[in-house]
């Protein structure tokens, strides 16, 4: 790939103004995603390599070598108002990546730490999720072993001060800027805890870092099915998919999973292999490699530490599913290990290299491609279109059949190509699902969306007044006899309404039994945690429902079939 044995710096500082000579001071290569993001704070798939040391003898040879330099001069001379030049040069620079491909990105060095802190799986807070109401911050959940909970902070609680600074009608970018910063440095909170006390409740919170899990959930659908969701490939995705798959294999017995990858962007790749590890029990079967105009071909194969016998695999994608994601989806694909479910990913399929600037800003820069086990790129096209096209697309898919209609297949594309049986998948497009299972109607609907910002605060405010009744033992019986009733989703209706939503009679029965399952859901998350949750919503899942049908089948790929049919001719 890349000679990694000598790390070269320039003698003399350079100027983050002067792009050209940084481009070539490289560390790691990474693969990059961009779903649903601003492609500056683009979050990164990496192998783990090292610094090296790179030949800039020809830079003086690259076209317009100083000329931004100049004409920065005469701006800074002559131009009739006064100019910001950082500004001026972020925009040049972002200008001149959107020539070559949606995911070179310049991210500047204020930026650049909350670019890396999701996939390093820790950030620095207290480890609260907060909801404001009316004109007051609330505690909407606390992470378990974060600075925030070992503080005393708990769900409902209402924050009255920091450091005392009033924080009655403040917004949430004032309490992050009062809440944030130094790590081991402390402060002091003022606030109103429910359950009939009135008085004021101090507390002393130590900043630190608070971890950041990639894996949402890990539940039993049923006594044979495991479901796992991973929300990023971070630096802690290995051990906690490991833990999920220990809990559900080793101590609950079950046989198959379904990986939910939906709504994914990606994350490190090296991360994504140890995933794809566990399913294939071979080592150096190939998973994904990388190559490049100028870097060699690079394969990633499997460790052969297989650890939990996994049987049956269902991966669950869509629209919002990118990168590393694809890469595990495409080799569960290619091998015929599973079956894939779902709806058309992004596809993203280009590998980039950062580039650390003097000034502490990054730029990485596309250098490869990546590519499945049967040799597709599963790379969309972005030639002649715009950024924001290109990010939107996914918005764009809603009015094609594939979308909309059950079991259509992506076939707008010439690249073909063949999984080990013979069947046939393709490139140049994403990840076709085996299974597609179309948009349900009520994330279409402007209407609920509407409804649902406010049901969500809804759901808190139902929580807080009615806590000391919602005595359930588990999510499980939860589901089973607690009820949303017309009387209360009526109330959401009318607090929506409060808060300037227009009923629309019409769209009432479209919008009313998923609203009813979210507020239920978020109920279950303030008793349960994110357990009852993705349980109370998994239930109703078309998706997981289709994967847990086809698990159930002896053949879900139709394998035997398909050998018959080869033996036969």
């Amino acid at each position: 790939m890349i000679d990694n044995n000598n790390i070269d710096t320039p003698q003399t500082p350079v100027s983050a103004k002067e792009i050209w000579l940084p481009l070539l001071m490289s560390l790691t290569m990474i693969i990059g995603i961009g779903v649903g993001m601003k492609l500056q704070n683009e979050p990164l798939v990496a192998p783990a390599l090292k610094k090296k040391k790179v030949d800039t003898t020809d830079a003086s040879n690259i076209a317009g070598q100083g000329q931004m330099e100049e004409i920065l001069r005469y701006i800074n001379a002559k131009y009739v108002d006064n100019v910001n030049n950082n500004v001026l040069v972020d925009k040049s620079i972002n200008n001149l990546l959107q020539e070559l491909d949606p995911h070179s990105v310049y991210i500047p060095a204020a930026e650049l730490q909350n670019a890396s802190d999701e996939l390093e799986g820790e950030t620095d807070g207290i480890g609260i999720e907060t909801i404001i109401l009316e004109d007051t911050l609330n505690v909407l959940t606390t992470i378990s072993e974060s600075s925030g909970a070992k503080s005393g902070l708990r769900t409902g609680d209402k924050i009255l001060s920091v450091d005392d600074s009033t924080a009655i009608g403040k917004d949430k970018r004032w309490f992050i800027s009062r809440l944030h910063g130094k790590r081991g440095s402390t402060f002091k909170l003022k606030i109103l805890r429910g359950d009939n006390n009135p008085r004021p409740i101090e507390l002393t919170v130590n900043r630190d870092r608070m971890p950041l899990h990639s894996v949402e959930s890990a539940v039993m659908l049923d006594n044979q099915t495991g479901y796992v969701k991973i929300s990023r490939f971070a630096a802690n995705t290995t051990r906690e998919f490991n833990q999920a798959l220990e809990e559900l294999f080793d101590k609950k017995g079950v046989k198959n999973l379904v990986l939910d990858l939906r709504g994914n962007p990606g994350g490190y790749l090296e991360k994504a292999v140890d995933v794809l590890s566990q399913f294939f029990p071979e080592k150096d079967k190939l998973l994904v490699y990388t190559k490049g105009r100028t870097v060699h071909k690079n394969d990633y194969k499997t460790s052969g530490r297989q650890r939990y016998g996994v049987g049956k695999i269902a991966i669950l994608i869509d629209e919002g599913s990118a990168s590393a994601s694809e890469i595990v989806a495409g080799a569960v694909q290619d091998w015929d290990r599973g079956i894939i479910v779902g709806r058309r990913s992004f596809g993203k399929g280009l590998v980039q290299e950062p580039y650390e600037l003097a000034d502490g800003s990054e730029l990485r820069l596309t250098v490869a491609r990546y590519y499945t086990p049967s040799g597709r790129s599963i790379q969309k096209s972005y030639k002649d279109k715009t950024s924001k096209e290109y990010e939107n697309e996914a918005d764009n898919r809603l009015k094609m059949p594939e979308l909309t209609t059950p079991d259509t297949t992506f076939t707008q594309t010439n690249a073909t190509f063949k999984t080990t049986s013979g069947r046939t998948v393709y490139g140049g497009g994403g990840i076709s699902p085996d299974i597609t299972v179309p948009t349900e109607a009520y994330l279409k609907n402007v209407y609920f969306y509407q409804l649902d910002s406010w049901a969500m605060e809804y759901a808190y405010r139902y929580y807080t007044l009615h806590k000391k009744e919602l005595k359930f033992k588990d999510w499980r019986e939860f589901q089973r006899n607690f009820r949303v009733t017309d009387y209360t989703f009526n109330e959401i209706l009318r607090y929506a309404e409060r808060h300037g939503v227009r009923r629309e009679i019409a769209q009432l029965n479209n919008v009313k039994d998923p609203l009813r399952r979210l507020v239920k859901a978020r109920i279950a998350r303030q008793l349960f945690g994110d357990e009852g949750y993705y349980g109370i919503l998994n239930e109703t899942d078309a998706c997981i429902r289709r994967a847990v049908e086809a698990l159930q089948q002896d053949d879900p790929l139709g394998l035997r079939q398909i050998a018959q049919k080869k033996a036969h001719y």
